[in-house]
């Protein structure tokens, strides 16, 4: 039972704290303590970016089963969420007045209300920013096959893959895009990298048959290959290699994929290559009017020195790869390393650079030549 309080009680209890109530809020609030606390309620701590999200109706979106660890979603950004705690007391209160400066101006005469605590925590979720888990997009994409290639209608889904994968939409789709993808009625597949190479062969070689300009592939120069295999399967590898900027008949195609197709195709029987055998290679096989680009391959590659220069695939292939791999293969490759060499790799799988910098400090140790910094691994 509530023992109600006057605004009498409230004068005493601010003398004794030695407040004036000239000083004082004219309305007057008493705070009681329900008997039975419910414990359904969760405090979730936003950044403003969020915050600003919501205020102009958007939504956001929590992701993850029993199995996982649970992460909070935006239309284009994921974020971990972590548990805390704080020594204070987090009280939740319903209908509770939050008194501004104007309040004396709107309220004249001194009023009390009573207020009931529902909870209490001393725990709270925070947000923290964090790549989407792409792992779970690789493991639900069914593979497609040379042997399975007669399609009926399956696979799955775009909204089924929202379900399925710790990701915001955007970087969800973003990631779709780096792969070469079948879709047949809504459905997606995912080639088998052999069956991928095979059909990507198959294209390259009948633009130079017909010594095409890579910049306007006339589309209908792959009716031919329909009798050596699937249009649709035609179809996805051309569509994925070529610029969506052009006209549905005439495309061009995309010199990054291009560059980094035929680099992967070189490096791939090997765990490193002399350099300058490699660009002889490369240049040789890429189509005539793809210029030949060491940027588009950063990405995918790393040189290294060893009496002369290397280069070496950085990872086999397309899946999502975790940043400890990441040095693991480069120290496989090369005992030391600069900062700043490992941090231009390790970017694409951290979310941020301070990231990175906990893996440097957790898995390395420094070592100084010459006056400049080197990185070696410490589990070597």
């Amino acid at each position: 039972m509530i023992n109600s309080r006057t605004i009498d009680d409230a004068n005493e209890t601010a003398a004794l704290a030695k407040l004036a109530s000239s000083d004082l809020m004219p309305r007057t609030q008493t705070l009681f303590f329900e008997v039975s606390r419910s414990s359904d309620y969760k405090l979730l701590e936003l950044n403003a970016e969020i915050m600003d999200d919501l205020s102009v109706g958007k939504r956001i979106v929590i992701r993850g089963d029993a199995e996982e660890s649970a992460v909070l979603c935006t239309s284009d950004k994921t974020f971990d969420l972590k548990g805390a705690e704080t020594s204070n007391s987090l009280l939740f209160f319903k209908d509770l007045f939050i008194p501004t400066e104007n309040e004396s101006q709107l309220c004249e005469n001194a009023t009390l209300s009573e207020v009931m605590m529902k909870h209490s925590t001393h725990s709270y979720y925070e947000v923290k920013r964090c790549l989407p888990k792409f792992t779970a997009l690789y493991q639900a994409l069914p593979v497609l096959t040379q042997k399975n290639s007669v399609m009926p209608p399956c696979g799955i889904t775009f909204q089924e893959l929202l379900v399925a994968v710790q990701s915001s939409e955007y970087e969800l789709i973003s990631e779709l895009n780096k792969i070469c993808l079948v879709n047949v009625e809504g459905k997606m597949r995912r080639l088998e990298n052999s069956y991928f190479e095979k059909i990507a062969m198959l294209i390259m070689r009948r633009i130079e048959e017909l010594d095409m300009n890579v910049k306007l592939i006339d589309v209908s120069c792959l009716d031919v290959l329909e009798s050596l295999d699937s249009r649709v399967v035609v179809d996805a590898v051309f569509n994925w290699f070529t610029d969506l900027s052009h006209s549905e008949s005439c495309k061009s195609l995309d010199e990054r994929k291009v560059s980094q197709f035929f680099a992967r195709y070189i490096l791939s029987d090997f765990k490193r290559m002399a350099f300058d055998d490699f660009i002889i290679s490369w240049e040789g096989s890429l189509p005539d009017g793809v210029e030949p680009n060491l940027q588009h391959i950063n990405d995918i590659t790393v040189r290294t020195m060893c009496g002369r220069e290397y280069i070496s695939l950085l990872y086999a292939d397309d899946l999502p790869i975790a940043a400890v791999k990441i040095l693991e293969r480069l120290f496989s490759l090369q005992a030391l390393w600069k900062p700043e060499e490992i941090l231009l790799h390790l970017q694409r799988v951290t979310a941020k650079k301070s990231e990175a910098n906990l893996i440097f400090q957790k898995h390395t140790s420094s070592v100084f030549i010459d006056g400049v910094k080197h990185l070696k691994f410490k589990f070597q």
